[in-house]
């Protein structure tokens, strides 16, 4: 475990509430155990961005930065890299030893990574569906991989100079094609995608027989109209989440300074939080026994205006017995197996704010699920901690010695809490209602 100093990174945009770069690098700083490492999200617009900059302290490493803030932020910055000149667009910021605010975009080297996972190392032509700031980092991509001409199709008319600007810029033989005539695209060796949802629904009727490979920059709703029909017929499809795992790669690698960045468990992350949907709760409670997460809990859901659901009731519901009795009656083992199927249920389904027993973090699969949620760790001394729960007997693990017990619990545990946390609200000393406060505070939630 790397325990050396709170280091602190964000993505940033707006609206951002389902960004998934969270999941993704979360997930990285568990599988390199980085567990003084915190990876949020906030909603910024171009207005608020200088007041922000000007807050950041010296735990900062870096910052993600999406729509509308990418060209944004450059004025802010002392010195961007080539790649992120070319199409005079920022997606990364890494804040180095000395003070420096250096700007990159991960987007092109990404676009070009998941490329060549599918095995397209380069093209004689392509096609770019719109005009938008994403078709920009599309045109740079090529300038890489295409030898030959590049046609991009609009809807504006207004977009046409821009993309032949872009087009000279990056050394790109580029021909602007109206949007009606589209359809032609479909024919072309490699075809990017990048228009809003929906836009491409209608081409979904046109595609060839044998398509070749479309890039489709969308990951939700997954998969577009148009993608599912070209994996039907047959072509290779690179998606979205494709796109943001390898462009949050040399996020990851830049900040930490670590790699490589562990492409897979990024992958799985990406896929998990997918796979939540919008279905997620507004805030998850984790903490040793006793630290008060139920009481909290409900505390924080009717401030919130939403519902509240601790797995720990869940499992007494569904089993019929306390978890006392599941502890002594069948031991360790099958409690956690039951304790996970209760946690990963709730996780997909209750979107209110939810409590998770003191163990429920041991379990990797329910670490990786936490990542992209909203996790405040209640914490608390060993003192406390036995005042509130050491002398009760429906604490099994708690049962002889409790004190002992509870600083060994504690040393298994406190790295994992961290690990999955957005954030860490002391409870020691305080009422219930001021560790609510904190929470609300911590995690920037509004209540109703």
């Amino acid at each position: 475990m790397d325990n050396r100093g709170i280091r602190r990174a964000a993505v940033l945009g707006k609206p951002i509430a389902h960004s998934l770069s969270p999941a993704l690098h979360r997930a990285a700083y568990t599988e390199w155990g980085l567990t003084g490492w915190s990876y949020d999200r906030f909603e910024i617009d171009e207005a608020a961005l200088p007041g922000f900059f000007a807050e950041l302290g010296s735990e900062w490493a870096g910052l993600s930065l999406t729509m509308p803030l990418k060209r944004a932020v450059i004025p802010l910055l002392d010195e961007i890299s080539e790649t992120a000149a070319s199409v005079e667009a920022v997606n990364t910021v890494v804040f180095t030893e000395d003070g420096r605010r250096v700007g990159d975009n991960t987007d092109i080297p990404g676009m070009v990574s998941a490329l060549r996972e599918r095995g397209i190392e380069q093209v004689d032509s392509a096609a770019i569906l719109g005009a938008g700031a994403t078709a920009s980092s599309a045109l740079a991509a090529l300038a890489r991989i295409c030898t030959g001409e590049v046609v991009a199709y609009v809807r504006s008319e207004a977009r046409v100079a821009e993309m032949r600007r872009w087009g000279e810029r990056l050394g790109v033989e580029v021909r602007v094609a109206d949007w009606t005539d589209a359809a032609q695209a479909l024919r072309a060796p490699l075809v990017i995608a990048t228009t809003p949802a929906g836009a491409t629904d209608a081409l979904s009727s046109s595609v060839p027989e044998r398509p070749a490979t479309l890039f489709d920059v969308l990951y939700e709703p997954w998969p577009t109209e148009l993608a599912a029909r070209w994996s039907a017929y047959g072509g290779a499809v690179v998606s979205g989440l494709d796109l943001l795992v390898h462009q949050a790669i040399p996020q990851v690698e830049q900040m930490t300074g670590r790699t490589p960045a562990p492409l897979e468990t990024m992958r799985q992350a990406g896929r998990s939080a997918l796979s939540r949907g919008s279905t997620a709760p507004k805030a998850v409670l984790v903490g040793p026994m006793g630290v008060g997460k139920s009481t909290v809990g409900q505390l924080l859901a009717e401030r919130l205006g939403s519902g509240f659901r601790d797995t720990d009731d869940d499992i007494v519901a569904s089993q019929g017995r306390s978890i006392a009795e599941i502890f002594f009656g069948e031991g360790e083992a099958v409690f956690r197996a039951i304790e996970k199927r209760a946690v990963h249920a709730a996780l997909a389904e209750h979107e209110g704010v939810l409590a998770l027993g003191g163990g429920a973090i041991l379990d990797e699969g329910t670490r990786a699920l936490l990542a992209g949620q909203r996790v405040v760790y209640l914490s608390m001394d060993v003192e406390e901690a036995v005042e509130r729960a050491g002398l009760k007997a429906d604490r099994p693990l708690l049962a002889v010695n409790p004190r002992k017990q509870w600083r060994e619990l504690m040393e298994t545990r406190r790295n994992l809490y961290e690990a999955v946390a957005t954030a860490v609200v002391p409870t020691d000393g305080r009422t219930p209602g001021e560790v609510t406060q904190a929470a609300l505070d911590a995690l920037e939630l509004k209540e109703v």
